[in-house]
């Protein structure tokens, strides 16, 4: 009796955890149903308002955050929506836009797919003029931490304004997403305030050792992003050399450049990562001006603190750069 009964227990304990690994597979499976029903997907227009999204965005996979532009791609001044980005637009609830006139393509987004929410993250910001585009407004605000701040409360206000429009969430995972957006971009703007710091630190210092020399404090910037850093940073831009590519530029724009530098003493010249140093070294060749490599932050690895290391590296390299002269 006792030997049947051990098999009978084995097949019963069989049988029992066959039952669970079943019902964790439904549960898991009905999980996943319930998250693919409530999904938020969230599209930005490239890499800067895409990483914004990175940090807002729940744990739980609830708000998903898409980039239209792969994450090498750069500005987006003459950029053509692809069928892929018509897709991608097509499955979206939010677009995460960064405004001024970066993105040209609006009014096709806009006139394709009306129901789109769309979020001008530079709403509230007063921009600088372009010094490249006439009567245009320069929209790389982000190079300037105190404005980036703006641009992520811009995205947090978007975000919960359509969670709370949503009505096929509950009150408590209604409650739940918004506190987590809430908590997210409390972190992320504590990241950014202490990068603002420490280029306030940069300024004091600058202040409490300031030279006599005017022209130390003026520069050329090779990416009409740098305004704003160059700005806050106390620099005059003397002139702005927009880089598209090495081969965009003339010998007789970098003979001008050239006599610029000469005549107005200048001491820095700051460059973009993206496009390298060759045109800038060619002028710091015939010159006692200096090439510095300034990260733009539109072009960079998958990653949540991608801005944050950026401006690192760029507040080491003003520091370097404004000890020059």
């Amino acid at each position: 009796m006792k030997n049947k009964i051990i098999p009978l227990l084995g097949i019963m304990i069989v049988i029992a955890l066959s039952g669970a690994i079943i019902a964790s597979l439904i549960e898991q499976k009905n999980g996943d149903n319930v998250q693919d029903e409530h999904a938020i997907t969230v599209a930005a227009s490239f890499y800067a308002p895409y990483i914004i999204g990175l940090n807002l965005a729940d744990d739980e996979g609830i708000i998903r955050i898409e980039s239209l532009t792969a994450s090498d791609e750069g500005c987006l001044h003459d950029y053509q929506l692809t069928a892929n980005d018509m897709k991608l637009l097509s499955q979206a609830d939010i677009l995460l836009m960064n405004g001024g006139g970066m993105e040209a393509y609006l009014t096709e987004v806009t006139d394709n797919f009306p129901d789109l929410v769309i979020v001008d993250l530079s709403r509230g910001i007063t921009m600088l003029d372009s010094m490249v585009h006439e009567g245009e407004p320069n929209p790389h605000v982000w190079l300037d931490p105190r404005l980036y701040t703006v641009q992520v409360a811009n995205a947090r206000d978007g975000i919960i304004a359509y969670i709370n429009t949503l009505t096929n969430l509950s009150e408590e995972l209604r409650s739940e997403l918004e506190d987590k957006v809430y908590e997210n971009t409390e972190i992320y703007i504590s990241k950014v305030e202490a990068i603002d710091e420490e280029l306030d630190k940069l300024i004091e210092s600058l202040k409490e050792n300031e030279k006599e020399d005017e022209a130390a404090s003026k520069t050329i910037i090779f990416h009409e992003a740098f305004a704003y850093i160059a700005q806050r940073a106390g620099l005059e831009v003397a002139k702005t050399i927009e880089l598209e590519d090495e081969t965009a530029l003339s010998a007789g724009v970098i003979a001008d450049a050239v006599d610029l530098v000469k005549q107005e003493d200048i001491g820095t010249l700051f460059t973009e990562k993206q496009y390298g140093d060759d045109i800038a070294k060619r002028i710091e060749e015939e010159t006692d001006a200096k090439v510095y490599i300034i990260d733009s932050a539109v072009t960079g690895e998958k990653n949540a603190d991608a801005y944050i290391r950026a401006m690192e590296e760029n507040i080491i390299t003003l520091k370097e750069a404004l000890k020059v002269r």
